[in-house]
This record gives structure tokens, C-alpha cells and sequence, in this order.
């Protein structure tokens, strides 16, 4: 289908990755498709917690394991680098400013 717009696929991202046993392995999913992963987002109870409240989970629950493959995934999308902090006056970076301005929050 890319092919049909002209565009290129950059890579792939695995969602609700269990890492566990009996799923494929990143490099499995990389090697069958011909493809980077770019990101693996881990199943997280934080995302359906925070779908129930109509909120982003990257908002909700900042810390979260989703929360943090997100924004590493953003970061890396939009060129800019990601570490992640544990400490709370960290500045603000680009990825947590942008999160707030699409969908509000603290």
C-alpha cells in the first residue's frame, strides 16, 4: 500500500508487547517484515485505566511503562532525544511539552 502513495515505510511498532516467551522475538518481527521496530509499547493496565477516564495515558499516569514507550516513540519520530528521569524538577522537555499542549494536563 505505501508503494501506491509513493511514500516509504519507515519501520514498525509492536503494540501491547507481552516480551514474553511465546510471542516473536523484535528481531524476528524485524527479520519476516523487512522492517526496524522503531518502538515496542508493553501491554500496560495504565492504558485501558486511562481510557476508561477519557484521558491520554501519557497524561494519567506519566510514569507508566506505555507512557514512557510513547514518548521514547515520539522523541524518536520527531528527531529529538529521549532519557528518561527520575527526577521530579526535571525541565520540561519537547515530547512532555507537546503531550501537554495536544491533550492538556498538568
Amino acid at each position: 500500500m505505501p508503494e501506491l502513495l509513493g511514500k516509504s515505510v519507515e519501520g514498525v511498532i509492536l503494540n501491547r508487547a507481552e516480551l514474553d516467551k511465546t510471542e516473536i522475538s523484535r528481531n524476528k518481527v524485524s527479520e519476516l517484515l523487512g522492517l526496524g521496530v522503531l518502538e515496542m509499547i508493553p501491554e500496560d493496565v495504565n492504558v485501558r485505566r486511562s481510557a476508561a477516564f477519557k484521558t491520554p495515558v501519557v497524561v494519567r499516569t506519566p510514569k507508566s511503562p506505555a507512557s514512557i514507550a510513547f514518548k521514547r516513540l515520539a522523541a524518536k519520530i520527531s528527531g529529538e532525544k529521549f532519557t528518561e528521569s527520575e527526577d521530579k524538577g526535571k525541565k520540561e522537555g519537547f515530547v512532555d511539552r507537546l503531550t501537554r499542549t495536544i491533550f492538556g494536563g498538568k
